[in-house]
């Protein structure tokens, strides 16, 4: 790779670097002939360290850590308008953005995407000023999220969450709502589970339609099940296993705003972290960030 002024922000706190650390190191200086590592020991200061290294307006810009550690830097950068290419190097334990974009979570995969140079953009919504990348969940899978344990994610990883939702439907009651979308129509009924998707989430696991980050408009998931938990598992095995074409009892809309209220009310959560709770006001922004994919 030709030489370039080029900075990586590192979460040392993120569950797969410490392991890593060394072979990260190694990996950047020789990717590299000029790179800052910039190793960010308490992850409340990312944020500080993301706007230094973006006001220097870098050539390449890669960030390495977990999902938020990812989030927060893409937010920095979409708030500063940088407009260079933004590489991640996934080492959380979900690495959600990194899996549905067909990353196999390795260093040497991660880099190899930015020496290719092919990028997709990508457009950040926010809910209530929290943004994501992905998805905001209410329901079923935000109580997941609540629930299941780090030790037990670390294990078994994205069948931890299966298992955890299986414990959650005995428990989870289903609620009210009323969603307002582009401020003009508005939806009533009953459900377990609300889901304002993105991307194409369906990399993984195929329960919902997806949408797709590089366009400027969001898809909004409800299955109607009517407090019917026996429903909504049909719903979600015919789904499942249909590949997507299964489609009774669930509502699918596209949007830019969408403004949700519960019945009770509910959490929410951001790309598998609980953050906020209705009633909730969600939008997509106008710019957008670009990532090497």
């Amino acid at each position: 790779m030709k030489k370039s002024n080029a900075v990586a922000i590192v979460n040392v706190q993120a569950s797969r670097v410490q392991k890593q650390l060394r072979e990260l190191r190694d990996t950047l200086t020789e990717a590299f002939e000029a790179i800052d590592i910039v190793e960010v020991e308490d992850a409340k200061k990312l944020k500080k360290f993301a706007r230094e290294s973006i006001k220097k307006n870098p050539d390449t810009l890669l960030v390495v850590g977990g999902d938020g550690t990812i989030l927060t830097i893409l937010k920095e950068a979409d708030d500063l308008d940088y407009k260079k290419p933004i590489g991640i190097i996934p080492l959380g334990t979900s690495n959600y953005l990194a899996r549905n974009m067909g990353f196999d979570l390795s260093i040497k995969d991660a880099i190899e995407r930015v020496k290719k140079g092919k990028t997709t953009e990508l457009y950040l919504p926010e809910a209530n000023g929290n943004y994501f990348t992905l998805m905001l969940t209410i329901g079923l899978t935000t109580a997941v999220s609540e629930n299941i344990e780090v030790k037990f994610k670390q294990r078994f990883g994205q069948f931890a969450y299966v298992f955890e939702a299986f414990r959650q439907l005995t428990k989870k009651d289903a609620f009210t709502y009323e969603v307002t979308v582009d401020g003009e129509k508005t939806y009533k009924g009953i459900t377990h589970q609300i889901v304002v998707a993105n991307a194409d989430l369906n990399t993984q696991l195929q329960v919902v339609p997806g949408s797709k980050m590089n366009e400027q408009w969001l898809r909004l998931s409800i299955y109607e099940d009517n407090d019917s938990k026996l429903r909504l598992l049909f719903m979600l095995i015919g789904y499942v296993f249909t590949l997507g074409r299964y489609k009774k009892g669930l509502r699918s809309i596209k949007a830019k705003t969408i403004d949700i209220k519960t019945t009770p009310t509910q959490s929410s959560a951001v790309d598998g972290e609980p953050v906020t709770s209705t009633p909730l006001s969600v939008k997509i922004h106008d710019t957008s960030v670009r990532l090497y994919t």
